[in-house]
């Protein structure tokens, strides 16, 4: 028996034949993320990318040579605003690649496990100025500082059997102009249409009509044209599908896969002495909805484009000059308004006498009714307030029935016994408005 101790292993360096240099990023389990041949130089960038995208990082550690990344929560196996989340970190971790230029050239699932997720497999494409080893010029970091490459990425996320979700990593502008370009697709594809849109977690979503993605017979048709000219859109505005990844599983176990697009911007150089990592535009979920914002954004824009400005405005029109002294009799020399209000009024007289609410209510004409009892709501509305009934009569013997809700509107007083009714005005508890018996108004 073999009782030799496993070997050591050292950092692995990238996969290399002549001029092509391959590594790979395992997204593992529900939490980890392993670095298989990557460059050490790359390995604080993506840190930066976890941290800024996902947040906290539990632990890391060396495994048989790769760098290995234990987040926190279950980014590959979560729910709710975690899928959400997981999908900027991937959006993250591929932009960094793509930055110092490794391209992604596929992602697929090599392993057996239940449960595992995709293997991203990278190229080296080079950068700006080339590789680090021929210009000369390198970064703190280790990336070729000669210049680094733009680009821009978003994510498409098919949930449930009706959910599309635009995840990105641009602004909220060019997030709902990807929107905008499903929403076309939709239209021309999908004949039952869209039936609702709102952000979810910082993500832009909308419902469709039906069940595009568990579609049977003709509808599966129906799905696959949107979805191809869905691509046909993005293609149009410069993008291409760059991968789809199986990241983690849906609440029924099944793969929930994820476009993700790219388009090569115009590159530019960076400053030497900048930090690699302003360049990153990893966004966390929004404080307010991304749909509103970019829909502000968009609305601003087209005001300042569309607004017309006078022409016949005298560009040559000024202020009118300040005056040399004071023009009131209440205003304070400039030199004393300085050290209190410009203008002080100690007029008694002169200060305004604003009327007390029960004064106004009191010029208000007394209502008069038939019946010994009257309704008042304030005039109802928002300024008016609950319905209450009045007592116009001054027994005890008619406060009872009123408390007993008995109808007493009888004018003759045959069917009230003992009772009397008290003449003159009687006011509203809630707003003051009196109310008053006919037959006893002459004797005001």
């Amino acid at each position: 028996m073999d009782t030799a101790a496993p070997p050591s292993y050292g950092s692995l360096t990238p996969i290399q034949s002549s001029s092509i240099r391959i590594c790979t990023i395992s997204l593992l389990d529900k939490n980890k993320i392993r670095l298989i041949g990557t460059p050490p130089p790359l390995t604080p960038l993506l840190r930066s990318t976890i941290i800024t995208c996902w947040g906290t990082i539990l632990d890391e550690s060396n495994y048989s040579g790769a760098h290995e990344f234990k987040l926190s929560g279950a980014p590959f196996r979560g729910e709710g605003p975690d899928l959400v989340r997981s999908r900027r970190l991937l959006l993250g971790l591929l932009y960094t690649m793509a930055r110092a230029g490794w391209d992604l050239l596929q992602a697929t699932d090599v392993s057996r496990r239940e449960q595992d997720n995709d293997t991203l497999f990278f190229e080296y494409a080079g950068s700006i100025g080339g590789s680090s080893s021929s210009s000369g010029t390198v970064t703190p970091g280790g990336i070729d500082a000669a210049g680094l490459r733009e680009v821009e990425l978003f994510a498409v996320s098919f949930n449930r059997t009706d959910r599309i979700r635009v995840i990105s990593q641009q602004s909220p502008e060019a997030t709902f102009r990807m929107m905008e370009l499903i929403k076309q697709a939709v239209a021309s594809q999908w004949k039952y249409g869209i039936q609702s849109e709102k952000d979810y977690c910082g993500a832009m979503e909308i419902k469709l009509q039906g069940n595009p993605f568990g579609a049977r017979g003709d509808q599966s048709v129906y799905a696959r044209m949107m979805q191809a000219q869905m691509i046909a859109n993005f293609r149009a505005e410069g993008f291409k599908l760059y991968t789809s990844i199986g990241l983690g599983t849906g609440k029924d176990g099944k793969d929930v896969e994820s476009w993700i697009s790219i388009h090569p911007v115009t590159l530019h150089s960076l400053n030497t002495s900048a930090p690699v990592m302003n360049a990153l535009k990893c966004l966390k979920t929004p404080a307010v909805s991304s749909i509103t914002a970019a829909r502000n954004v968009i609305a601003t824009r087209a005001l300042s484009s569309t607004s017309v400005v006078a022409k016949n405005i005298r560009s040559d029109l000024k202020q009118a000059a300040n005056r040399d002294s004071t023009w009131s009799e209440s205003q304070i020399e400039k030199k004393l308004a300085f050290q209190g209000p410009r203008f002080e009024n100690t007029d008694i007289d002169a200060q305004p006498k604003p009327r007390a609410a029960i004064e106004l209510i009191a010029e208000e004409p007394i209502r008069l009714v038939e019946g010994r009892r009257a309704r008042c709501d304030g005039g109802g509305g928002s300024l008016g307030h609950p319905q209450v009934w009045i007592n116009l009569v001054n027994t005890l013997w008619g406060f009872f029935r009123m408390y007993l809700s008995i109808n007493w509107d009888a004018t003759d007083g045959t069917s009230c016994h003992g009772y009397a009714d008290r003449p003159g005005a009687h006011a509203c508890g809630y707003c003051g408005i009196r109310f008053e018996q006919k037959p006893h108004h002459h004797h005001h």
